[in-house]
């Protein structure tokens, strides 16, 4: 079992990896990120704990209209990630 300081360590890594706050700020991390490691692929998660059913809904809508079309508008770095982008945007 870990001590408790490796506990906070863990918690303190998580919490510094999330990115959460204003559209803007999710984009500016995003990019920091992006030039710092390249290309990546992005998982989401809209609700914490105990986060109010409305909060978790208005952040996924916001986020859909704010951020989400930002993102799927950047050109990829990689040739990979080129070649199999207009799979991850399919729509049905």
């Amino acid at each position: 079992m870990a001590s408790e300081t490796q506990r906070d360590g863990i918690v303190e890594a998580l919490l510094s990896a999330a990115v959460w706050s204003t559209p803007y700020r999710i984009l500016r991390e995003l990019e920091t990120r992006r030039e710092a490691i390249g290309d990546f692929e992005l998982r989401t998660s809209f609700r914490f704990g105990s986060a109010p059913y409305e909060l978790t809904k208005s952040s996924i809508r916001l986020c859909a209209k704010e951020v989400f079309p930002v993102l799927k508008s950047r050109k990829s770095t990689s040739p990979v990630a080129a070649a199999v982008q207009p799979l991850r945007y399919r729509q049905s």
